[in-house]
């Protein structure tokens, strides 16, 4: 099975932005999942039925030009556990702006991981958008300057609160305010009610467990090492790689071959990306081409793929993506890469 019946091959690049793709900080200490056994490969089923998590998934966002991209994932997780459990229907729209507080706040940086977030729910909770809404761009530029509200807010915080001010868009300084207590009230009742009947999540040991989530309906959390390459994003030209914009826009992302450019040079500027992965095709083929280290191109064809939602927003990153439907914002990953050079975050013991 080609990875083409997954996407629409229009004739877009020509009018294809090169909009930024933003990125978090690359995650420390990635645990990547075991492989498959040779049992499971037989029980298990070759391709997870989409129809079955769909409508659990709530809308795609976008988290602007913040790195910000496990905040997004965990919350995503979190809104179609709400969903599962019957808690809600798709409409659920959690805060990304409060967990990015309590994030930063805890980190001292913009950027997280899944466990970190989920840790963070567990204590305090969270809040639905309507009660504090996502800011998509970084204020840590604007400190210097004294008419921006990165300065009005944050420009006067304790030192050491300072980065978690600036990366929460100045909540720090609403917490004794009559603003912030319907938040605080919101964000107990929900560790306290809500959050109690959700599965308990942890980290993903094998590529069994992550496929059996799947093949149950379940998403999952992925966080990557980032290769530029792989993934055709616009700082590819940093490392001599020319990014392909119809990749872009099916959403396909390939592999760092051993060899090539895109797996020596990524790590010389170091990042990471977390998604939310909604399924899963043993069978289904994606072929890439990839400069190598001896300035040939090579031609490469993975055999197995997972699905995901991203938090690029709809209009740059999988534009064409038809997983189920029409589905802008979506992408298709190779197994070989997301195991390689990842690891999972979900729903554990099943």
């Amino acid at each position: 099975m080609s990875i083409g019946l997954f996407a629409l091959f229009l004739s877009l690049s020509s009018s294809f932005a090169w909009n930024d793709m933003p990125l978090s900080p690359p995650f420390p200490r990635l645990r990547h999942p075991i492989p498959s056994s040779a049992i499971s490969r037989n029980t298990l089923p070759p391709r997870s039925d989409l129809s079955k998590i769909f409508p659990t998934l709530t809308a795609v966002k976008s988290q602007g030009s913040r790195g910000t991209c496990s905040i997004f994932s965990t919350t995503a997780l979190l809104e179609s556990l709400l969903v599962l459990t019957k808690q809600s229907d798709t409409s659920v729209d959690l805060s990304e702006q409060f967990l990015a507080f309590l994030a930063a706040h805890e980190n001292q940086s913009e950027g997280s991981n899944a466990g970190t977030n989920w840790q963070l729910i567990s204590r305090l909770g969270t809040v639905p958008e309507r009660l504090l809404s996502y800011q998509s761009s970084s204020w840590k530029e604007d400190l210097e300057d004294p008419s921006s509200p990165a300065y009005q807010e944050c420009g006067r915080a304790p030192v050491r609160y300072q980065n978690a001010c600036l990366w929460a868009q100045g909540a720090y300084n609403r917490l004794s305010s009559r603003e912030w207590a319907p938040i605080k009230v919101e964000s107990v009742r929900f560790r306290d009610q809500p959050f109690r009947a959700i599965p308990r999540q942890g980290w993903m040991m094998s590529v069994d467990d992550v496929k059996r989530s799947l093949a149950a309906g379940v998403p999952v959390v992925l966080e990557l090492e980032f290769y530029y390459g792989a993934w055709n994003h616009r700082l590819a030209t940093q490392i001599g790689i020319t990014p392909d914009p119809d990749a872009v826009l099916r959403g396909e992302v390939g592999y760092p071959e051993i060899g090539s450019i895109d797996r020596q040079r990524s790590g010389e500027h170091p990042s990471g990306h977390s998604v939310l992965v909604v399924g899963y095709d043993d069978q289904a083929e994606m072929k890439t081409r990839q400069l190598m280290d001896d300035g040939t191109v090579r031609e490469f064809t993975y055999r197995g793929v997972y699905f995901f939602k991203n938090s690029w927003g709809t209009e740059r990153f999988g534009v064409q993506s038809q997983l189920f439907g029409p589905t802008p914002g979506y992408g298709v990953i190779t197994q070989k890469y997301a195991n390689d050079f990842g690891e999972f975050f979900g729903t554990i013991g099943r």
